[in-house]
């Protein structure tokens, strides 16, 4: 059996290079550091967690399977899951060589971290939701995170988006570290995080959720659908929100202060394209209005 694995790896020679390290730009050494820093689990699983987000930059330019393609051959799962895992230890070490790495390459690194201190990790691949413009359309995945086990449960976290984030209106990363994304709620977790295979497309139909939304602590039902329609009046329930604060909105070149009674928002007529809510002068949700 034959199958077309789109996870990355390093070139031989690169790898040769490992030799050539630093004794503080290894695998070994950062995993020993954890100790030393804090020797309860959960904490050196932060503090690694901390360490790839500042030592790790974000680069688009990066193409792995530019680097070098794999076609993996086995005849059991457990034969799959073996080459994999060795995939993702040269894409860790690929990784803290060059510094820098696109969602796999941070999934692999701290995947292989967590592994060297005795923990159990695992990537995860899926869709991340980010982009109102395609809500309720099928999409393919494109992102990767990590589960990791402590006190027999499976945790979350993305060190992609631990280590910063892209700017909505400028398209601009901003490296600053967010502890949000580590161990969040797993029902919080869902809203942002779509786990599906490689070579599968997924419907997706809720709004796009950001970073401020999660910070705020701010709840909207759970049931509520990403597509709205225009020139429809709708109003949402939004808790949450601290005394004194309300929520602003854009939609169509339009913005304002959306009208409040009784924790329920009254949204005007909308226009087609996007309609975005603002509280405390950060963007916390987006829909998209057909």
């Amino acid at each position: 059996m034959k199958i077309r694995i789109g996870i990355f790896y390093i070139l031989t020679i690169a790898l040769g290079s490992l030799y050539a390290q630093e004794p503080n730009n290894n695998i070994q050494y950062i995993a020993k550091v954890s100790k030393e820093n804090d020797n309860e689990l959960l904490e050196r699983i932060k503090y690694l967690n901390l360490w790839v987000a500042k030592h790790i930059k974000y680069d688009e330019s990066l193409d792995y399977n530019k680097i070098i393609g794999s076609e993996l051959k086995y005849k059991t799962p457990e034969e799959l899951q073996e080459q994999l895992d060795k995939l993702d230890i040269k894409l860790a070490n690929y990784t803290i060589i060059q510094e820098k790495a696109v969602c796999h390459g941070y999934a692999a690194l701290l995947k292989t971290l967590i592994n060297e201190i005795g923990a159990q990790a695992r990537i995860i691949t899926g869709y991340a939701h980010t982009d109102p413009t395609k809500i309720g359309d099928s999409v393919h995945p494109n992102h990767a995170w990590i589960e990791f086990k402590y006190n027999n449960s499976w945790n979350f976290i993305d060190p992609t988006w631990s280590a910063g984030y892209r700017d909505v209106f400028t398209g601009k990363y901003i490296y600053e570290f967010q502890p949000i994304y580590f161990m969040m709620n797993h029902r919080r977790w869902k809203l942002t995080h779509f786990p599906t295979d490689e070579d599968k497309k997924i419907l997706v139909n809720s709004p796009v959720f950001y970073k401020k939304y999660f910070e705020a602590d701010l709840h909207i039902p759970d049931d509520i659908e990403g597509t709205l329609e225009a020139g429809t009046i709708y109003y949402l329930k939004v808790d949450g929100l601290e005394d004194g604060n309300t929520l602003y909105f854009q939609n169509g070149g339009l913005s304002g202060r959306l009208e409040r009674l009784n924790k329920r928002y009254t949204i005007p007529k909308l226009r087609k394209g996007t309609f975005s809510l603002f509280y405390q002068n950060e963007i916390v949700i987006s829909f998209r209005v057909k």
